[in-house]
C-alpha cells in the first residue's frame, strides 16, 4: 500500500510541475515571418486602389474586372502547382525568391501606360508569385509555432493580415493624394523587399 501511496504521490507531483512548468516562448522566427506576411499585407492592401488605375489607362468596369479577376485565378492555381516546389526547394527558398520577383512585378507596373496585353500579364505574374509567398510563409509559421501557445500563436499571427487590412488603405490613399501612382508602387514593392529580407534571415529549412 505504501508503495501505491507513493507511485500516486510521484504522479501528482509530476503533474504539478508539468502543470508548472514555463510555456515556450516567442522565437526569433515566429516574428521574422510575421514580419515578412505584415509587409507583403500592406503592400497587397494598396492595391485596393488599383481600380482607380485601371480607370486612369481608360478602363471601364468590364477591364476592372477582367485584370483584377486574372490576378485571382492565377493566385489560386499557383497554390497547388507550386506545392512540390515547397517541398522540394524548402519553404524559405521558396517564400524568398516569390517576394523578390513580386517585387519585381510590382514595379512592371510603372511603365504600363495603357491598357493591352502587358497589364495582364504583370497582373498574372503578380497574382502567382504572390500566391505562392503566402502559402510558404504560412508553412513556415506553421512550423515554428511555440508549444502549448498554438491557438494563442495562430491569433497572434492573425494580426499580421487584419493590421495590413487597416493601415494599407490609409497609406495607399497618402500615397496617391501626395505622390501618385508610380510612388504607391515603388513602396509596395519595397514592402515586398522588406518582406524577403525577413525571409532571407530565417534558417534554411530544405
Amino acid at each position: 500500500m505504501s508503495d501505491a501511496v507513493a507511485d500516486g504521490g510521484g504522479q501528482r507531483a509530476g503533474k504539478t510541475l508539468r502543470q508548472r512548468a514555463p510555456r515556450a516562448g516567442y522565437r526569433l522566427n515566429f516574428w521574422l515571418v510575421f514580419t515578412a506576411t505584415s509587409a507583403i499585407g500592406v503592400a497587397a492592401n494598396l492595391f485596393v486602389f488599383f481600380p482607380v488605375y485601371i480607370v486612369k489607362l481608360g478602363g471601364d468596369a468590364a477591364a476592372i474586372g477582367a485584370i483584377v479577376a486574372v490576378g485571382a485565378l492565377a493566385a489560386l492555381a499557383a497554390r497547388p502547382g507550386f506545392v512540390p516546389l515547397t517541398d522540394r526547394r524548402g519553404r524559405r527558398t521558396t517564400a524568398l525568391w516569390s517576394l523578390v520577383l513580386e517585387a519585381l512585378a510590382i514595379v512592371l507596373y510603372i511603365p504600363v501606360h495603357s491598357l493591352g496585353w502587358p497589364i495582364y500579364a504583370v497582373r498574372v505574374m503578380q497574382g502567382a508569385v504572390d500566391g505562392t509567398a503566402r502559402v510558404a510563409l504560412f508553412a513556415l509559421v506553421f512550423d515554428i509555432l511555440p508549444e502549448g501557445r498554438r491557438g494563442e500563436a495562430m491569433a497572434l499571427f492573425s494580426l499580421s493580415g487584419q493590421g495590413p487590412a487597416a493601415v494599407g488603405p490609409l497609406v495607399g490613399e497618402a500615397l496617391l493624394k501626395y505622390f501618385g501612382f508610380d510612388v504607391l508602387f515603388w513602396v509596395a514593392a519595397m514592402l515586398c523587399l522588406v518582406a524577403a529580407a525577413a525571409t532571407a534571415m530565417l534558417p534554411d529549412d530544405h
